[in-house]
């Protein structure tokens, strides 16, 4: 993506291009604008995380770029819960099954164990 511009003014839920520090384009939406003059929480639309990142990796998002849908989509395992718990069982991360999780899913799927 060449002859993107920087922007110079951020607004809150601004679609935005940025680049990461091993200089991967991604499109994200600015959470938090007003934070301070050097870094904004941003949100990754297509990997699904929040990230605070420095202003001057921030540019225009590319007008064909702005009406594709995300891919990433929120999910979560249906009825799993650890073994010597039950079906209110929370995952916590220490548990094994967690490690395991991560080890599997690691450059196949970017996921979070998170709670209700």
């Amino acid at each position: 993506m060449q002859n993107l511009q920087r922007l110079s003014s951020l607004v809150k839920y601004q679609a935005i291009a940025l680049q990461d520090s091993r200089t991967l384009w991604h499109r994200a939406i600015i959470l938090d604008a007003e934070a301070n003059l050097s870094n904004v929480c941003v949100y990754f639309v297509d990997i699904g995380h929040k990230e605070r990142i420095l202003i001057n990796n921030i540019y225009e998002l590319p007008i064909e770029f702005e009406s594709k849908p995300a891919f990433s989509i929120p999910c979560c395992l249906y009825n799993v819960c650890p073994i010597d718990g039950n079906e209110r069982s929370i995952w916590k991360l220490d548990d094994k099954v967690y490690d395991e999780f991560i080890r599997l899913m690691v450059n196949t799927v970017n996921c979070t164990v998170c709670s209700k």
